[in-house]
């Protein structure tokens, strides 16, 4: 078995690893999935939404769709948009270079992936779902990168597809 050091790195949202960093001040420990993938990853956690400064616990965000574009707006105050931060957030990790894989948290307004509800201004509830801003900004950024949400790891051919395409990644970085 592989030492920490010499195992391919893989991001993973931190709440998924326990840390109690959502905007309840809870977690999502996945340690199911986790325990099975330390044996071939090391993990590099980050919540976005605690890189731009939202406290824990703090009022929730959504996504919304105004004007054909997509905002990451407050619940209760939709003039406090965290959109652009998200962005320049992902924009600035330069450790995301040195990834494999990404394991990131459905429906989350920062870090899902395609299964975010959107809030159609004058349509709730939602009718669309997309990737929460961070993700969609990763994967602009690194799009061969092999990104997953944590829900999907509970398939075993949706696990075992995501660890073979990051080691593949890995091997042809």
């Amino acid at each position: 078995m592989l030492s920490a050091q010499d195992k391919p790195v893989i991001g993973i949202s931190s709440c998924l690893l326990g840390e109690p960093v959502r905007y309840d001040g809870n977690h999502k420990n996945a340690q199911p999935i986790v325990e099975h993938l330390t044996q071939y990853f090391s993990f590099q956690s980050f919540c976005p939404e605690v890189a731009i400064g939202l406290g824990v616990p703090r009022p929730p965000i959504h996504l919304i769709k105004r004007q054909q574009k997509i905002y990451c707006v407050d619940v209760s105050d939709p003039s406090i948009d965290v959109t652009e931060q998200l962005i320049q957030c992902c924009q600035q990790q330069d450790w995301q270079q040195t990834l494999c894989g990404y394991i990131v948290k459905a429906r989350s307004p920062s870090c899902g992936w395609k299964s975010t509800p959107i809030t159609l201004i004058r349509d709730i509830p939602p009718q669309l779902f997309g990737s929460g801003i961070y993700t969609a900004q990763l994967i602009k950024r690194y799009p061969n990168l092999p990104v997953i949400e944590e829900d999907q790891l509970n398939d075993a051919i949706c696990r075992e597809d995501f660890i073979r395409r990051a080691l593949s990644y890995e091997h042809n970085k």
